[in-house]
């Protein structure tokens, strides 16, 4: 309220201290309207360097129990260097504390001048500011309110021209638009059909597009010249002007499926032959210019398996596979498992970079 405690320099030997209401752990304290209290500031030194803090000090008298706030200065340490902040006393009024100050400003001198004063307190919005806030935070949230669209007409967009940058560019901050792709030979539906092998009107689905995520996602298509209708998952990618689809991946039908269960159904009587299986990680170091690491040998392996297969015989009697397991700490690209001699080595198509590598592995005895 009022003058909010302003300080006013008046020489290098006082300084002002304006009107205000102030809260100190619940305590009021008050300069009245229209005063100021004078303090006096103490000489500075040529060649030094001093931090002087103006402070609001609270005490109460132990045996009456009465409360008072006073102004005063903290005279700080001078030096040539830099100037350390003087100590306050700090307690828990609440919790029966008979002392504790607060800062009001700090009081920087450079030899005998007084060059900055500058405030430490916060000051406590009023009504009438809190109001002004909330009203600039409701026009703040109406500009970044979620806008949806269900066809690009609504967006001055032509259906069958438009394509889905162009969808993306027509969006307005934090807009979405989802609408059913049918049969209007739009630019969207001819690119999607070159990429599965028919007509734009044979290709029908939700496109959802967000102006907040970005062009760049996955999309579900559907072509319905065929029998059963195939349905396909693809991603779009926007990335540095790209601005293409790609990577179109046909959902299994149940014929696929069919196929599928039969194959899995040659694999498990292929599986009859593994007699035993052992799973472990270790941590492998590589130099940075080789294309493998060693893993273990035939003796660890027959370990595993209480064997004592010889290093020719163990060629015929195990598999191992292998995958990195923790690509976040070394991104070395495992491909595959050699055994050579007696060893077993993990493999790259090209140089790992020098480092240690989690590597997990799956042991097969057959």
């Amino acid at each position: 309220m009022g003058e909010k405690f302003a300080a006013k320099l008046v020489s290098n030997n006082r300084l002002d201290i304006y009107d205000g209401e102030g809260v100190m752990q619940g305590v009021h304290f008050r300069i009245l309207p229209g005063t100021y209290e004078s303090l006096t500031l103490e000489n500075g030194t040529q060649g030094n360097k001093r931090k002087d803090l103006i402070i609001v000090k609270y005490e109460k008298d132990p045996e009456t129990s009465i409360e008072s706030v006073n102004l005063e200065v903290r005279k700080g340490t001078e030096t040539t260097g830099t100037p350390e902040i003087p100590q306050i006393v700090t307690s828990n009024i609440r919790n029966g504390g008979t002392v504790n100050e607060m800062v009001l400003y700090i009081v920087e001198y450079n030899g005998i001048t007084v060059t900055s004063v500058t405030k430490q307190f916060t000051e406590m919005q009023n009504i009438v500011g809190l109001e002004s806030e909330i009203r600039e935070l409701n026009d703040n949230l109406a500009m970044h309110r979620m806008q949806s669209f269900s066809d690009p007409t609504q967006l001055k967009l032509v259906k069958n021209t438009c394509t889905l940058i162009d969808l993306y560019n027509a969006l307005p901050a934090y807009g979405t638009i989802a609408y059913w792709i049918t049969s209007t030979s739009s630019k969207i539906q001819s690119e999607i059909a070159a990429q599965i092998g028919t007509t734009a009107d044979h290709v029908y689905g939700i496109l959802s597009l967000s102006k907040y995520l970005g062009p760049v996602g996955v999309y579900t298509f559907y072509r319905y010249d065929t029998f059963p209708e195939f349905t396909y998952i693809a991603s779009y990618d926007g990335i540095n002007g790209a601005n293409h689809w790609k990577n179109f991946v046909k959902l299994s039908t149940a014929t696929d499926i069919a196929s599928v269960n039969t194959s899995i159904s040659n694999t498990n009587s292929r599986l009859n032959s593994v007699k035993k299986m052992h799973a472990g990680t270790l941590v492998a170091t590589w130099s940075g210019s080789s294309t493998s690491v060693r893993m273990f040998g035939i003796d660890t392996v027959n370990s595993w398996f209480n064997q004592k297969y010889s290093w020719e015989e163990g060629k015929a009697h195990y598999i191992i596979f292998a995958m990195n397991g923790d690509a976040n700490t070394h991104s070395v690209h495992i491909t595959g498992v050699n055994y050579m001699s007696g060893t077993y080595y993990a493999i790259t198509e090209n140089a790992a970079a020098a480092g240690m590598s989690r590597i997990n592995y799956l042991a097969i005895h057959y």
